[in-house]
């Protein structure tokens, strides 16, 4: 989880993971950066999000990002 959060700020420095769990919600993450976001997780990790997993609930938190991240490594 380190790591995620590392990268993300790396990212996206002004936004904080780690204490706001409303992401998408608040708007902090826009569709233009979430589009970035993900192209940024396949990269990174190796994967692929598929479309029915873009959903904001998937990208409202550090949590819910990282979960995403180990389901798909999985799959």
């Amino acid at each position: 989880m380190d790591d995620l959060i590392k990268f993300l700020k790396e990212i996206f420095p002004i936004i904080d993971f780690e204490k706001n769990n409303k992401l998408t919600e608040s708007g902090e993450l826009d569709s233009l950066n979430l589009v970035m976001l993900i192209e940024s997780l396949e990269e990174k990790y190796s994967i692929s999000v598929p479309m029915d997993e873009i959903m904001p609930e998937n990208f409202n938190s550090i949590n819910s990002i990282y979960s995403l991240i180990c389901k798909l490594i999985k799959k």
